[in-house]
């Protein structure tokens, strides 16, 4: 996303106070391991990659000595990133140019308000944005997509398309007959409810890490916005799922 940002030209700062970002640099992980105890074992998933030792990854070594039970993980061996993650302190130190992080890190953003921002970015830039329906899609003889039918606008010629119709696939499954693949068997989580939630603590620190929290039919994600927090249940339908 920081690439992005700067191959588009925006400002990173602008972009944050604009669109109700927040930084996320790893996925915590808790309760999807236990310890040797009983007691749920958490532990990241940096954006961050550990530094070779003499050409080799430490993760071999480290995960082959490691007895378990509740010791060090190996982000915590190895990153320093996890200390400042423990701290819920920022990527980024204050006043420091834009996309210039103490270690790796994207986004949480406000999809409504940066949709908006774009809008009016692309007017400094030559874009013209078309706000209409599409009721169909054209191809060439070749078979690709020539133009999607517009409610309004009739024809819309494209040289390059990105389908976002959601579950509906107008373009790769209606247009260009691709076919859904179910991956039911190896990933059995088949409903997601997300739902907007307030801060905990309004005014207090924010996370700058994704919470996954295991539970006993899927698990639950929790994303902090400047403004709220985005939970998202994902569960399986057949395994103890209750709609409550």
């Amino acid at each position: 996303m920081g690439w992005t940002l700067d191959l588009a030209g925006l400002d990173e700062n602008d972009f944050i106070r604009s669109c109700d970002v927040t930084f996320k640099a790893a996925v915590k992980f808790i309760d999807w391991d236990r310890n040797d105890d009983g007691t749920p074992l958490s532990y990241y998933h940096p954006f961050s990659i550990p530094p070779y030792l003499n050409g080799y990854a430490p993760a071999y070594h480290c995960h082959r000595r490691h007895e378990g039970g509740g010791g060090r993980s190996f982000a915590h061996s190895m990153l320093g990133s996890c200390a400042v993650l423990d701290a819920l302190k920022s990527p980024r130190k204050p006043g420091v140019q834009s996309l210039d992080g103490l270690f790796p890190y994207a986004y949480y953003v406000n999809a409504g308000l940066f949709a908006g921002y774009l809008r009016e970015y692309r007017k400094t830039i030559g874009i013209t944005h078309v706000l209409d329906d599409v009721v169909g899609v054209n191809r060439d003889g070749r078979g690709f997509v020539s133009s999607p039918a517009l409610e309004r606008g009739g024809d819309h010629p494209v040289e390059f398309v990105i389908d976002c119709s959601g579950f509906r696939s107008l373009i790769l499954h209606q247009a260009l007959e691709e076919p859904f693949v179910s991956f039911q068997e190896s990933l059995p989580c088949d409903r997601a409810i997300p739902m907007p939630i307030d801060h905990p603590e309004p005014g207090g620190k924010l996370p700058p890490f994704t919470t996954s929290t295991g539970l006993s039919a899927g698990w639950s994600w929790n994303v902090a916005l400047c403004s709220r927090s985005g939970a998202i249940c994902m569960c399986c339908s057949g395994r103890n799922f209750s709609p409550a």
